[in-house]
């Protein structure tokens, strides 16, 4: 028994029905390593989420993420040098605005400060919180409180006065 031609129900694709199916291919696989979802990607391009795994799952699929990753990373790593060429220079100017005789307003002053101390890891309080320890304060005295707060550091010490102004105080019966 002798078989005839294997006989398809549907043509072969043309030549630009198969360029037209590349380029959609070719869509897929550079949406999806920009980080789209298979979701984003059928429902951006009109097609099935199946179609959108099939055509990354398959050898052209990983083979074109791959290339695609790696001008990706190449590309990456070239802004990286581009930004390390440019950090002494962007550091003067920092410095230059930080400057007290910089022309620059003291609102721009204060907002590269705020940004520098930010990105060091010491940016604004959002949020403070105060915690009270309640106790007769009558019993303490004014003195006692006074000489507590400059030892903790939150008052400042009383700027010394000039000898004209010292008075000696002598002790009765001395």
């Amino acid at each position: 028994m002798e078989l005839g031609p294997v006989r398809r129900n549907t043509p072969a694709p043309c030549g630009h029905e198969t360029d037209r199916l590349k380029a959609r291919h070719a869509m897929i696989v550079r949406l999806h390593t920009m980080g789209w979802t298979t979701k984003d990607i059928a429902t951006e391009m009109g097609v099935h989420s199946s179609t959108v795994r099939n055509a990354l799952r398959s050898d052209v699929g990983r083979r074109r993420e791959g290339v695609l990753q790696v001008a990706a990373d190449q590309a990456a790593v070239d802004i990286q040098k581009e930004l390390r060429g440019l950090a002494p220079r962007a550091l003067r100017a920092l410095e230059d605005v930080l400057c007290e005789d910089s022309e620059a307003t003291l609102a721009l002053r204060m907002k590269a400060a705020e940004s520098v101390l930010d990105r060091l890891g010491h940016g604004k309080v959002t949020r403070s919180e105060v915690n009270m320890r309640h106790g007769r304060l009558a019993e303490v005295g004014e003195d006692a409180l006074a000489r507590a707060a400059m030892q903790a550091g939150v008052l400042p010490a009383p700027a010394p006065t000039s000898a004209a102004e010292t008075i000696d105080l002598v002790p009765v019966g001395a």
